[in-house]
């Protein structure tokens, strides 16, 4: 029995990949990736069915004197909701410089471990 990490549309860059001229499905450690960098690119506020869904980029973390310990509580409750990540002690690390926020993490997933930069 394989774990159920659901699946979604393959994207590419945010849109629909038809690379090979159909729909396909991000599955296993791809849904999981896809999953992960939609919640980390969308901004609170931008998604119109629900303003309260996305990181507050603009009100919590690009501000004059952001807290670390507050952002990567942000971003560790983002990752912790993502379908097939597993809810314990995530290894992450988080850079901001000037504008650009990257996020280096090793999660413990149903399927096994994933590292990945966002």
């Amino acid at each position: 029995m394989t774990a159920d990490v659901g699946f979604d549309f393959k994207l590419d860059r945010g849109d629909l990949d038809f690379s090979s001229g159909g729909f396909e499905f991000a599955e296993g450690f791809d849904a999981i990736k896809q999953e992960i960098e939609n919640r980390c690119y969308t901004n609170r506020g931008e998604w119109f069915a629900d303003l309260n869904e996305g990181i507050p980029l603009f009100t919590r973390i690009l501000i004059n004197t952001p807290n670390e310990a507050d952002i990567l509580e942000i971003y560790r409750e983002e990752l912790g909701a993502v379908q097939g990540v597993l809810l314990q002690d995530k290894d992450i690390s988080i850079t901001i410089d000037n504008s650009t926020v990257t996020i280096d993490a090793t999660l413990e997933t149903l399927i096994g471990a994933l590292s990945l930069t966002v």
